[in-house]
C-alpha cells in the first residue's frame, strides 16, 4: 500500500471515532448516529416587526424564526439541541436592489442552557408599563406543557406585552416575581 493510501484510511478511521463534534446544516440532508434532526434547519424567516404591528416606527426592529426538525414525527416534542450553537448570519444592504456581498455585519448566536441542578426555569407574562411580571408557571425540562389559564390570566394574557423565561430556585420564584436572571425575552405580536 502506498503511503497516501494510508494517509487517506488513517484520516477516515479518524473522522469516524476520533472527535464527537457535531455539524448541522442549513437544509435537511438526513439524520445520523451522529446528527440528530435537530441539527437540521428547515424554515427561516425574518420580517420587520412593523409588518406584524402595523407602526412604522417599529420597521427598523426585525423578528427572526429559525425551524429545526424536518423529519419530525407527529405529537412528538422536538428541541434544540444543547450540544449545538446555531447563527443568524446577518448583511446589511442599502437598498433592495443593492448586491448582496456574502460578509456579515451582524452575526447573533444562541446556544440553548442546561438547566443547573437547583434550578427551575419560570415563564412570566410582562403586562405592561408599571405592571409587574405575572408567572405562567414552570417549564418542562422535557416533553410538552399545555397552559390552562383563568379568565383573569387570559385577560392579562390578551394585553400583555410579552413573554420572558427567569432561571429560578427549584419550584419557581419564591417572592411571585423573577428572582433570577431572565434568559429569554420577547414581544407578543397579534396575528389575527
Amino acid at each position: 500500500m502506498k503511503p497516501k493510501g494510508l494517509f487517506l484510511i488513517l484520516v477516515f478511521i479518524y473522522s469516524l471515532i476520533g472527535t464527537t463534534t457535531s455539524w448541522s446544516s442549513d437544509h435537511d440532508d438526513g439524520e445520523t448516529d451522529i446528527k440528530g434532526r435537530n441539527l437540521n434547519l428547515t424554515d427561516l424567516y425574518v420580517f420587520r416587526e412593523g409588518d406584524q404591528t402595523g407602526s412604522d416606527g417599529d420597521n427598523s426592529n426585525l423578528i427572526l424564526i429559525m425551524n429545526t426538525n424536518p423529519r419530525s414525527v407527529a405529537r412528538q416534542q422536538y428541541y434544540f439541541s444543547t450540544q449545538a450553537r446555531y447563527e443568524f448570519h446577518i448583511t446589511r444592504l442599502s437598498d433592495k436592489n443593492a448586491a448582496v456581498t456574502g460578509s456579515d455585519d451582524v452575526i447573533l448566536r444562541f446556544k440553548p442552557p442546561l438547566l443547573p441542578a437547583e434550578k427551575s426555569f419560570e415563564l412570566w407574562m410582562l403586562p405592561g408599563k408599571d405592571q409587574a411580571p405575572v408567572s405562567l408557571g414552570l417549564l418542562p425540562t422535557s416533553g410538552v406543557k399545555t397552559l390552562k389559564l383563568d379568565e383573569g390570566k387570559l385577560k392579562i394574557l390578551k394585553e400583555a406585552s410579552g413573554l420572558a423565561v427567569s432561571l429560578e430556585p427549584t419550584g419557581g420564584s419564591p417572592t411571585g416575581a423573577p428572582t433570577g436572571p431572565i434568559l429569554y425575552q420577547g414581544v407578543l405580536v397579534s396575528l389575527g
